[in-house]
């Protein structure tokens, strides 16, 4: 099954998780999901792991569940826990093509990365590089003028987000683009 296929390249990559450990003898695998749904494994015919070692492979899923906020699934390749346990550690990704729709108002990190970030009192405040996601709220770390400038994204100061222009405007009030600048 793996012979056919072709890994996307790294810039096409969805990152879905990580796997953290087998579970049962069948060599289910305990995933450390990097989705905003659970659900997103039940609806995959196979995923690609990236193993530690840079390896690349295409896996069929013969079945998923979810429990406790963590994903299992158990691959057609890997019946047993001996052919599952060298896949710990392998990042699994799907092809952009494969991404799941989003509700309104959310986003990729990558469909942000590399926006432009213009605010009404500020003007042009600079490129979004970075985006931390912290408890609260994300920090999209902007890199422009004002130096690099961490912005809480949050809708009281984001205003707008075009995807297709790769623009975001904002209103930051007084003070946080000095206050939220990051030490060089």
């Amino acid at each position: 099954m793996n012979a056919d296929r072709t890994p996307p390249p790294s810039d096409r990559r969805v990152y879905l998780g990580k796997i953290v450990k087998t579970r049962g003898l069948r060599g289910d695998l305990k995933i450390l999901p990097w989705t905003w749904s659970l659900d997103r494994f039940q609806f995959l015919e196979g995923i690609w792991i990236q193993l530690e070692g840079g390896d690349l492979k295409y896996f069929a899923i013969k079945r998923s569940r979810t429990e406790g906020g963590m994903a299992y699934l158990r691959l057609h390749e890997c019946p047993t826990r001996e052919l599952a346990e060298p896949l710990i550690g392998g990042e699994l990704f799907v092809d952009v093509t494969e991404r799941d729709e989003l509700p309104e108002s959310m986003y990729f990190i990558d469909d942000l990365v590399g926006c432009k970030v213009e605010c009404e009192i500020h003007g042009n405040i600079g490129i979004i590089e970075e985006i931390l996601d912290q408890s609260a709220q994300d920090i999209w770390l902007v890199k422009g003028k004002h130096g690099v400038v961490m912005i809480p994204a949050v809708k009281e100061f984001v205003k707008s987000v075009d995807i297709k222009t790769k623009l975001i405007k904002v209103i930051l009030p007084d003070g946080l683009v000095d206050m939220n600048k990051v030490p060089d």
